[in-house]
């Protein structure tokens, strides 16, 4: 490159001088090799800047007013086939913002690298030549809205024009390629409520109705509310995470029998004050989490379907308790060992995995309705059920499956 630039300084210079003597052009040569010098110098300088691509490049422009009245800060160039698919772009008309001045109204406004204007106050940027020539229709100091393809979805946005240069002016180009930046800037939440057809119910409702006296939990699937956040990380992608749970509580009343032995004066004093009236809770709750990654594909505007899944973790839990609401401070030993004061837990934990396919419909530019299917995947490493924390297992208890088809429908705010 540096060679090359010397060449043409010494081949402009030699021209120079035959044009000059054909021309019997007089030339103080002495001042005219000396500016030819500084010129050879700074294009050298500008070389190196070259070289170095991590270093901006320092042009200085002189901008007629004649050209133009308004002055935005960007390199647009022609739409490409290829940069409609690397950003998912749905349409097939627009301007590519290739570069942002520094310091611009652009710049400051939020216009970015990347974005795609594709209209302006109504009027379509069919290309690069169209965009141009709208921008002409406009003074400083008007106001258009635009509509640009930002970070994967379509935003709308009042645009203030600015007055172009007159003077020289020095603008800082980054020559560097440009990478897609990921918008950290754009966070979606969303209310998960779930439709979980849990397989493996049965396991949980054959202790509860055939040996605790509860009625049985749906079996035709559970109810879970949910949460989460995605962050766009470009082109598409979305990371984030999501947490869903279910949770049932009953109590009933029973009758009690305290195997203790009670003093009494006969069998039938013994046998009634070995039964007692007690309140029984059961709770049970089923949840699963974790990170999720999601890949929108942006086929129309209004309609953007999706694949992704989620890796973590997931838990069923049972408590029961059982007391006849009577302790004694000074006799909870007894009170404890009753079986009319009683409590237990038991716990069943996986790792998760849940593929799923969803649909984002957008009623706004912030606010959409996202639709998703899925199936749900868990593994445990051990067998059975783990009581208390998992200080000791539960003999006999089943190796409970985690699987089952998940529906959900909710909000999608982005903001």
């Amino acid at each position: 490159m540096k060679k090359f630039l010397i060449i043409t300084v010494l081949m402009m210079f030699s021209l120079t001088m035959i044009f000059a003597q054909a021309e019997k052009i007089e030339i103080k040569m002495e001042k005219f090799e000396g500016k030819m010098e500084e010129f050879a110098e700074e294009m050298e300088n500008l070389a190196d800047r070259l070289a170095d691509e991590d270093s901006p490049v320092i042009i200085r422009i002189n901008e007629s007013s004649k050209t133009a009245k308004v002055h935005m800060g960007v390199f647009p160039k022609d739409l490409t086939l290829e940069d409609v698919r690397e950003l998912n772009y749905d349409l097939n008309y627009g301007v590519l913002i290739s570069g942002i001045v520094a310091g611009s109204s652009a710049s400051r406004q939020k216009i970015f690298t990347n974005d795609i204007i594709y209209e302006i106050d109504g009027r379509k940027v069919t290309n690069n030549k169209a965009f141009t020539e709208i921008l002409k229709s406009y003074n400083p100091g008007d106001i258009a809205q635009m509509k640009i393809f930002s970070a994967g979805k379509h935003i709308e946005k009042d645009f203030t024009f600015e007055a172009k240069v007159k003077s020289k002016e020095e603008i800082s180009v980054d020559l560097t390629e440009k990478k897609k930046e990921v918008d950290w800037n754009t966070i979606a939440i969303n209310w998960v409520p779930r439709y979980y057809q849990f397989d493996d119910i049965d396991d949980v409702n054959d202790i509860l109705t055939d040996q605790m006296q509860f009625s049985e939990i749906d079996d035709k699937g559970l109810f879970m509310n949910g949460f989460g956040f995605r962050i766009h990380a470009g082109g598409g992608f979305y990371i984030g995470g999501e947490w869903s749970w279910y949770e049932d509580d009953k109590k009933i009343n029973i009758e009690a029998k305290n195997p203790s032995n009670f003093p009494g004066n006969s069998p039938i004093e013994h046998s009634q004050k070995s039964r007692a009236n007690v309140t029984r809770e059961m709770k049970y709750s089923n949840g699963f989490g974790g990170v999720t990654l999601d890949k929108r594909i942006y086929f129309t505007k209004y309609f953007q379907p999706g694949i992704g899944f989620l890796l973590g973790a997931g838990t069923q839990r049972l408590e029961f308790s059982q007391t006849n609401g009577d302790y004694d401070w000074t006799d909870l030993n007894n009170d404890f060992n009753s079986s009319e004061n009683n409590y237990m837990v038991m716990n069943r934990d996986y790792v998760i995995f849940q593929p799923r396919a969803d649909l984002y419909i957008p009623i706004l530019s912030w606010v959409g309705v996202r639709a998703e299917a899925g199936y749900v995947i868990g593994y445990t490493p051990y067998k059975g059920w783990k009581g208390g924390d998992y200080d000791y297992g539960i003999n006999n208890s089943p190796d409970t499956k985690c699987t089952g088809l998940t529906f959900s429908v909710g909000p999608w705010i982005e903001f």
